[in-house]
């Protein structure tokens, strides 16, 4: 009797997850792009991919802002592939410099915020001042790495994402000034809403 209480407890436990994550997973593709919590004012899609861009960014673009969601290179219980990085790498592959700074103002959390890990990935000059013009982007973004999601703001996912490529060297990666910098701005927010403080000690 107690070898199957504890296999139906396990099997509660199992249920319990599976249904957490495919509830992730649903909101990641369902969360509304309209964003009206930022404190900045954004342009508009069009304003960003014009006519004169090539049509492959504009379809990278409307497939990542239509999943509307961060994902890691691979999700799920047995990590499987992810579409959406597949879609990041093609944008970081396809946008020039000038396209991804743009697109970090684009309407869309989501879209910002692959475009930002872009520039990051891309070693650009613009990061850190684009950082600091984002730290409080407050739009929420629903983010997925292997079977855990999350949501965060635009903002936090920016520093986190500095905190994650200070590792990779062919990456953009802060300056001791620039550390200092961002730190003494962190630490002087009473706001509460910048969490990841602790991801720059």
């Amino acid at each position: 009797m107690q070898h199957i209480n504890m296999l139906q407890s396990m099997i509660s436990i199992q249920t319990s997850s599976v249904f957490l994550f495919l509830l992730m997973i649903n909101s990641c593709g369902l969360q509304n792009d309209t964003d009206k919590s930022t404190e900045r004012p954004l342009l508009s899609k069009d304003a960003v991919i014009s006519s004169e861009n090539i049509p492959k960014l504009r379809t990278i673009v409307d497939e990542i802002e239509k999943n509307n969601c961060v994902a890691s290179s691979h999700i799920g219980f047995a990590g499987s592939p992810s579409s959406q990085w597949t879609r990041y790498e093609q944008l970081e592959k396809v946008a020039t410099v000038e396209q991804l700074v743009k697109l970090t103002n684009h309407k869309n959390p989501t879209v910002r915020c692959y475009a930002f890990e872009a520039l990051v990935a891309k070693n650009s000059d613009k990061v850190f001042n684009i950082l600091l013009d984002h730290l409080h982007d407050m739009a929420s973004v629903s983010t997925l790495s292997g079977c855990l999601g999350w949501g965060e703001s635009v903002g936090n996912y920016y520093i986190s994402v500095i905190a994650r490529k200070n590792s990779n060297k062919k990456a953009f990666n802060l300056s001791d000034k620039q550390k200092e910098t961002l730190d003494s701005i962190l630490q002087k927010d009473k706001s509460d809403k910048l969490y990841n403080k602790i991801l720059l000690k």
